[in-house]
């Protein structure tokens, strides 16, 4: 198949999904960037406090770095109970996360099936309110907070206890803001194409990087070898995507062919206990075809990439069993004897935050500058 009839067939795909749904909101909404917010429990000291000096000596301390003082410690012990104060980040991480699984990024903002909101609006209310349970917690041991800051760091007592917040100064530079679904309706009625198409794919390139990090971290080990055993427990990875492209098939039905074949692959599994060593090939192979997305376009559009693997693996083995029939038989001409050496490796499966600080050019607490801080796309 050429990439012109490939390239045809994906955009008559894409059409026909967008004449069956005239405009996009009858399948999917749009999402605009969440706004998840806090203190990071630094400042910047005014210019003025060049040196931190205590009887006249340097004071060297991990908290106060090129003229940045950490007031709130990310960790503290309180009452036996550690309590982390960097909570923004671990939540924007969790936001980001929750819109990767149920939907896909077009241009900056986030796509979503209507299929999936009940379960997406589910997730990020739970984690809205666990956020806020988490704010409440620091506030209601704020002092606690400080003062075991200050006890582990007596040499810069004074100073934390100058430049802090006010414990409501603390709490009112948190936000948790994820703005409501809108309907997708492009102003120019050609644009509806337009826009099937960029999402589709971002969904072909955000599969590849997860069916990538899926196989680093189900083949692979921490030292850089490939397992030697895989447990049936590897199946959740897979169950996502196929819940998330069968959401997003609207935009393409021949996502579809890329559910059956995981489904396919899922159903192969042992339901318990480790795969077998065909099991074991086929699911890192279909692993190293997803983590190519136009590999996954070709497989989406009839041209089934498995048996393209096959067929190329074949004629290469039977080149490589060629290329050994005449080195033999040249061998055997000069009657040259050679111990033998069977080399099964080419049949064989090888492979080889905390929060941005905030910042204030002040010396008052009161002029801390907010700072945003996102974490990775992670799902």
């Amino acid at each position: 198949m050429t990439t012109t009839t490939t390239q045809a067939q994906a955009q008559e795909n894409t059409i026909s999904a967008t004449t069956t749904n005239p405009t996009l909101s009858s399948e999917c909404v749009i999402f605009g960037k969440a706004k998840i917010q806090g203190s990071c429990g630094k400042i910047t000291l005014p210019k003025e406090v060049t040196e931190v000096k205590i009887s006249g000596q340097d004071v060297t301390n991990t908290n106060i770095k090129s003229g940045e003082l950490t007031w709130l410690p990310s960790k503290a012990v309180v009452k036996g109970n550690s309590i982390s104060t960097r909570i923004s980040s671990t939540y924007s991480n969790r936001v980001a996360k929750e819109f990767k699984l149920h939907g896909v990024n077009v241009g900056g903002l986030n796509l979503v099936p209507i299929s999936a909101l009940p379960e997406l609006e589910k997730a990020l209310e739970a984690s809205k309110n666990e956020y806020w349970e988490k704010v409440d917690e620091i506030e209601c041991f704020f002092d606690e907070i400080i003062n075991f800051h200050k006890q582990e760091n007596p040499e810069i007592a004074t100073f934390i206890e100058e430049y802090k917040l006010t414990k409501e100064q603390w709490k009112g530079k948190h936000f948790f803001d994820i703005p409501a679904p809108l309907a997708v309706t492009p102003y120019r009625e050609e644009d509806i194409v337009e826009m099937a198409e960029t999402a589709l794919d971002s969904l072909y390139n955000e599969l590849a990087d997860y069916a990538m990090s899926t196989y680093k971290q189900t083949f692979i080990e921490r030292n850089g070898a490939s397992k030697i055993k895989v447990s049936n427990k590897c199946r959740s990875p897979f169950k996502k995507m196929i819940k998330k492209i069968t959401n997003l098939s609207f935009l393409d039905k021949g996502l579809l062919k890329i559910v059956d074949t995981l489904n396919e692959i899922m159903d192969e599994m042992p339901l318990s206990g480790y795969m077998s060593l065909a099991q074991y090939e086929r699911l890192s192979k279909w692993c190293l075809i997803m983590s190519d997305p136009e590999l996954l376009k070709l497989h989406s559009n009839g041209s089934n990439q498995e048996k393209l693997v096959e067929i190329a693996v074949e004629e290469e083995k039977d080149v490589f069993e060629s290329f050994n029939s005449s080195k033999s038989a040249k061998e055997n001409v000069v009657e040259v004897v050679e111990e033998e050496n069977v080399d099964d490796a080419f049949n064989a499966f090888d492979t080889t935050s905390e929060p941005t600080p905030e910042t204030a050019f002040e010396p008052k607490p009161s002029q801390e500058k907010n700072q945003v801080s996102f974490g990775s796309f992670d799902w």
